[in-house]
């Protein structure tokens, strides 16, 4: 085998989230979505191709090592007549035939068989971003292959883009931010502004988007786009919503962030797992190999994460009727998931997606789980503020998976709010969720909320209200329509009021309780009592009533119109 020196260009794109949410018109963010997409998973691959990338004999001794396109990935579908080209399929072997090493994720890695044609895609590929998603800020760097580990290694940096506000142009009417360069641009109605190119570019892509999904076509080519025929309810004629308040009605909005639990943890262990090289004279194909097992890790991943969440979406919104769907896929990639919902969705969804891991195992043979965080609140609040505290809120529960190591546990918190502002709901549990007293000279301390708690319910656990699962099926059946067993709302909500003042009061209140609500807490909820000991020694009392009734009233949520 002939040596020879490759050279991988590495695209990181930055400040993703920044691009997504400049205009939180719904429509605009599933724009930038599409954008972002075909750019990363289409164009820069056939740049790369186009560029010369190199797809060499090298690659062929390391194609054994990858997945072949999975048939039970829902990117892939081979019954539609108006199939999408394989340029769309999630294909390891033939991507790595051509060079393409990643495209998912916000990163872009290509070989090339010569520094000079590493270059000229480099300066190629500025130019594409530049120009189809102008303001999007981004990294270029180029190093050798074979020395990609070399931590020491100062790779070339492209520039990064910006543009700059020009004092004669009007600056952009929907984002606050760059020159309004484009024609005037309709947002609903009559009404029109000046808008940037990068808004008028999110504008035309999200049009293009939604008649993909009246039509049934994949109109736009990514992920999401593609999945739009999979998704419920198939068939299904819908109006084209705007804004958040479409898709909301007259419910509360319902922002849920997902991803993996402890991935880097587990991709390092499987990396551990690859057969030593055996010719370890060849550093380039000790490196595809390599690229190669790993590459089997993350596939299988994004894998399992589609099949799940079309599945999910599949059991919580079939057969739905209304005139926009009341839901929307906002990001999907790798382990990542952002969904926005009608907030009484929202947890019947991450309880069916949660399972569907469950049921799919990836190549290190265990199931992918999830922290998710889910913020219920009016669509009028600023998104990027609900979607950062989503993520605050996945971190505070991945604090629960890495309490239990052994288990592989999916892990949710969440807030609700129905006022006109969130403010940080960490801050805001700890310094109201918790009451210590003293009783008789004994300190006593009491926990308000539960949160943050296991999605699914283990087998030992399904008569105890301590998962998501298990408070969430709690709460429906309270609202169960039988003359002995339902509760009434007030008195419920009264409760909870009371939960602060003390063990034994909180107690008291609950045994006063009208028959008819006391009997659906005892019948229906198996609740006898407030509260259960978690720690004897610190004399530490949980409740979970107040997470309880907190879910039962989501149904009840409505906005004014």
């Amino acid at each position: 085998m002939t040596k020879q020196n490759l050279f991988q260009v590495h695209i990181e794109l930055l400040r993703i989230q920044t691009f997504l949410f400049a205009v939180p018109r719904l429509r605009d963010m599933i724009g930038a979505n599409v954008l972002l997409g075909e750019t990363i998973r289409v164009k820069l691959p056939r740049l790369a191709i186009n560029s010369g990338s190199y797809s060499c004999k090298v690659a062929e001794l390391s194609i054994e090592q990858l997945p072949p396109v999975d048939k039970n990935d829902p990117l892939y579908d081979e019954i539609r007549k108006n199939r999408p080209s394989q340029d769309n399929w999630d294909d390891p072997r033939r991507l790595y035939q051509k060079g393409i090493l990643s495209r998912d994720g916000g990163h872009f890695r290509a070989l090339f068989p010569d520094e000079n044609s590493a270059n000229n895609f480099k300066n190629a590929a500025e130019s594409m971003l530049i120009r189809n998603l102008p303001g999007l800020r981004f990294e270029i760097s180029i190093v050798p292959f074979e020395k990609t580990d070399d931590k020491t290694l100062s790779p070339k940096k492209a520039k990064t883009q910006a543009i700059f506000d020009l004092p004669p142009l009007q600056v952009c009417q929907e984002s606050g931010n760059g020159p309004a360069v484009a024609e005037p641009c309709s947002v609903g109605g009559e009404k029109e502004v000046w808008v940037s190119e990068t808004t008028r570019k999110n504008k035309e892509a999200g049009a293009r988007f939604f008649r993909g999904l009246r039509s049934n076509k994949s109109l736009s080519r990514d992920i999401i786009g593609l999945l739009n025929h999979k998704l419920p309810p198939v068939h299904y004629q819908f109006d084209e919503p705007t804004d958040l308040q479409d898709v909301c009605g007259n419910d509360y909005l319902a922002v849920i962030h997902a991803d993996g639990n402890s991935v880097g943890r587990r991709f390092k262990e499987w990396l551990k797992k690859q057969d030593k090289p055996s010719d370890n004279d060849d550093p380039i194909r000790n490196h595809l190999l390599k690229e190669a097992h790993g590459e089997r890790f993350f596939h299988s991943m994004r894998v399992a994460v589609r099949r799940a969440v079309v599945d999910g979406l599949g059991q919580t919104f079939y057969g739905f009727e209304g005139k926009y769907r009341p839901y929307q896929l906002l990001m999907l990639g790798g382990d990542d998931l952002l969904l926005v919902c009608q907030a009484k969705y929202a947890f019947d969804f991450l309880v069916h997606y949660a399972e569907a891991l469950t049921r799919i195992e990836l190549v290190d043979g265990k199931p992918l789980s999830i922290g998710a965080g889910v913020v219920i609140a009016s669509p009028n609040l600023p998104f990027h503020h609900l979607h950062h505290l989503a993520e605050e809120l996945a971190g505070s529960a991945k604090r629960l998976f890495r309490s239990y190591p052994d288990k592989n546990l999916s892990v949710v918190d969440w807030i609700v709010s129905s006022n006109s502002w969130v403010n940080d709901p960490i801050a805001l549990r700890q310094a109201d969720a918790r009451v210590s007293y003293e009783v008789n000279g004994i300190r006593e301390t009491l926990a308000l909320s539960g949160r943050p708690y296991a999605i699914l319910s283990g087998e030992a656990e399904t008569q105890s209200l301590n998962s998501l699962e298990a408070l969430w099926k709690a709460a429906q059946t309270l609202t169960a329509d039988t003359k002995d067993a339902q509760a009434a709302r007030s008195q419920l909500r009264k409760l909870v009021s009371e939960l602060a003042k003390g063990r034994r009061w909180a107690d008291l209140c609950l045994q006063t309780l009208a028959p008819e609500t006391l009997n659906a807490l005892s019948f229906n909820c198996s609740i006898t009592s407030c509260w259960q000991q978690i720690d004897a020694e610190k004399n530490l009392w949980l409740t979970v009533l107040a997470d309880l009734i907190e879910l039962y009233e989501i149904p009840n949520l409505k906005r004014q119109s």
